[in-house]
């Protein structure tokens, strides 16, 4: 079950230790006047009114203030109380629903409890819980205020102050008197709650696990500067390390803007060479063809030399017979032709040579331009079209 938390305090219209627990202070912060929200992050200056307006609480005091009289016929010191308020909470997982139709109960059962002496009923929604499991959540909250009619005493409306009164009227001590008034506001709080809290779905107390130690006002305040200074170094830490964020963000950007910019003039540059190489495995090609072409008809004119007149006989046994110096002629021819085709081997050998070193450099700039290792595509489909030109070109260096 969820559980409620009403409270009541009073107020004199001014005095009191250092200005504390006086009717412009209360009404200050009920109404949302500047100087009176600083625990207030966004604080709302329409506030949600149940039931009458502040003029009506502060015309009810001023009459208070200057038409009671007590038992002895003495007007209200200037200190004097003049103002009870109250506030009645709802728990962390309220729903404004349920906020709004409980709050409509609230005012009927002041409105009996109290009858004209009630003046107004507000209720807040700008402030979040503050610590515990509802921290964040919206803490909705009434404030009740009630002005003693011209003859009514103060006591006669506060629970507690009307038993500290009878107990001192009955001879009890400041210890007794003291204890009376809890007893008093004891009773209150099971009232409150047996005549609303209970018909609201709220427990009279805070389960167990939920309840929190009650702090001193001199707590309070060190917790709240502890909490601000938390907030403080907090913000501090993290505009530190937004600011060193961005110094490693905009150092990143420029590094990566070097890397990009020296890997596109490397790129560049291997675009640049890999034309040049093109051309020069194009002038090698072309040397190549010129090459083979020249050995084709230069072995196509070597022919083999004739038989002169005189170099061959016809015996009429054995035939044609050849003379000597015919065979000296084409053995010398031979040895000729043997050199030749020995020399063009040798040139052929040198421009492969060149051509293989030409090759490599390629590969390696394909392979730099490809991102990877091993035979790049390029490369490959070059080399497949010059194996098929080396079976229409064989590289014996014999003529065809």
């Amino acid at each position: 079950m969820s559980y409620q938390f009403a409270h009541i305090y009073t107020y004199s219209g001014s005095g009191g230790k250092e200005g504390k627990f006086t009717v412009s202070g209360c009404l200050g912060e009920a109404f949302r006047d500047d100087g009176f929200t600083s625990h207030i992050e966004n604080p709302e200056k329409n506030v949600g009114l149940a039931f009458g307006r502040r003029e009506v609480i502060e015309a009810a005091i001023k009459k208070y203030q200057d038409e009671f009289r007590d038992g002895r016929g003495h007007k209200l010191r200037k200190d004097g109380k003049c103002l009870l308020a109250g506030v009645f909470s709802w728990p962390p997982d309220t729903e404004k629903k349920d906020f709004t139709s409980g709050n409509e109960e609230l005012k009927k059962w002041l409105q009996k409890e109290y009858g004209s002496a009630l003046r107004c009923v507000l209720f807040h929604e700008d402030e979040p819980f503050q610590r515990g499991k509802g921290k964040g959540q919206t803490h909705y909250h009434s404030h009740f205020f009630i002005v003693p009619d011209s003859d009514q005493n103060m006591k006669d409306l506060h629970p507690g102050l009307r038993a500290k009164a009878e107990a001192r009227a009955a001879g009890g001590n400041i210890i007794a008197q003291d204890e009376a008034y809890k007893r008093a506001m004891g009773d209150w709080q099971d009232k409150i709650n047996k005549e609303l809290g209970s018909k609201l779905g709220l427990g009279r107390e805070r389960p167990a696990e939920l309840k929190e130690k009650r702090l001193s006002r001199r707590e309070q305040k060190i917790l709240e500067y502890a909490e601000t200074k938390a907030q403080d170094e907090g913000k501090k830490i993290k505009d530190e390390a937004l600011n060193m964020a961005k110094g490693i963000i905009a150092d990143a950007e420029r590094a990566a803007a070097g890397i990009r910019s020296g890997a596109e003039k490397e790129i560049a540059g291997l675009n640049k060479k890999a034309a040049e190489l093109k051309k020069q495995k194009e002038a090698q090609d072309e040397r190549e063809t010129e090459f083979f072409r020249g050995r084709d008809t230069a072995l196509s004119k070597w022919e083999m030399p004739g038989v002169a007149e005189g170099e061959y006989k016809k015996l009429p046994l054995l035939g044609e017979f050849f003379s000597a110096n015919y065979f000296d002629r084409v053995q010398a021819w031979a040895v000729g032709l043997v050199k030749r085709v020995q020399t063009l081997m040798s040139e052929n050998k040198e421009t492969k040579k060149e051509l293989e070193k030409d090759k490599e450099e390629m590969r390696t700039v394909l392979m730099r331009l490809d991102g990877k290792y091993g035979q790049a595509k390029e490369f490959e489909e070059w080399k497949k079209q010059r194996d098929k030109e080396r079976v229409k070109k064989p590289e014996t260096g014999r003529g065809r």
